[in-house]
């Protein structure tokens, strides 16, 4: 899986325009006569926005500005922005887990007993649900939530693979590679709902990121080699990790899921992973 590229560049003045007087219409700042006050500060201060977009897009690939972006959007904007993005599943795909909950709190308390790697981790959550009809997932958001399915532990009885793909998600969540994505993703109006200090309209880009948003291959090699070193801070074989994701290409795969952070890997995705992570990081 590759990030999904800025496109339609060549229009992005246009419907960059056309999206904040959408949000401008919203936050009650008309343009017309009467108002004329508004209108003037807003166009140009939208227009100083999209200048500064354009000539960074013109002097630096999406992938560093997103990098760059993510350092400064707020905590607080992410910490909303991930809670909304997971109510919308909650509402639309998910269910309450079904899973005893003798092994929820299992693995629970095994995954809080584990050492950090040397470089350290990152706050997180662990969320069960049931998938429904999108099967056996395990996905992270940049809040820390790691959710994960009843479909999924039944799918992987032993819970040492559980706990091998938690340490992955950890690494997602390390390297904030979901933020990063989504910033990629939706740079333009991100970017510019950012700079504007348009906070309510940044949240929500952001959260619509999260789900549509594609994890890059090289991110998923970066969370693997995560997980390898902290498997190996707890005395714990990093192959595990590669039979859990050996065991993840079995998994049957939905025909048609609606948001992409309920994808899982393709088996050739698993493979070309599997393959570099055998050889270190």
């Amino acid at each position: 899986m590759s990030v999904v590229p800025v496109r339609d560049l060549s229009h992005w003045p246009l419907r960059a325009m056309a999206f904040f007087a959408r949000l401008f219409h919203k936050q009650g700042l008309s343009c017309d006569r009467s108002e004329s006050r508004w209108c003037r500060p807003c166009l140009i201060s939208l227009l100083i926005v999209l200048l500064l977009l354009g000539v960074a897009l013109s002097l630096f690939p999406p992938v560093r500005l997103a990098d760059k972006l993510a350092e400064i959007v707020p905590a607080a904007w992410v910490r909303v922005a991930s809670e909304r993005a997971q109510d919308e599943l909650d509402r639309s795909q998910l269910k309450l887990p079904l899973s005893s909950s003798e092994r929820i709190e299992a693995l629970t308390t095994r995954f809080a007993s584990l050492t950090a790697p040397a470089n350290g981790a990152p706050p997180y959550r662990l969320l069960f649900r049931n998938g429904g009809q999108s099967g056996a997932l395990l996905y992270s958001l940049p809040d820390g939530a790691i959710v994960l399915s009843d479909e999924l532990l039944r799918a992987l009885p032993d819970d040492m693979d559980i706990l091998a793909l938690l340490c992955h998600e950890l690494g997602h969540i390390y390297y904030r590679h979901a933020l990063r994505a989504a910033i990629e993703h939706r740079f333009l109006s991100i970017g510019a709902a950012s700079l504007l200090g348009l906070e309510n309209q940044a949240v929500s880009l952001l959260a619509r990121g999260f789900l549509d948003a594609s994890l890059s291959e090289g991110s998923g090699l970066q969370a693997d080699q995560f997980a390898r070193r902290m498997l190996e801070a707890n005395g714990i074989s990093a192959s595990k990790l590669d039979s859990a994701l050996a065991r993840l290409t079995t998994l049957p795969r939905q025909a048609s899921i609606p948001v992409a952070i309920l994808q899982n890997p393709t088996r050739q995705d698993l493979d070309v992973r599997l393959g570099q992570s055998r050889n270190g990081p």
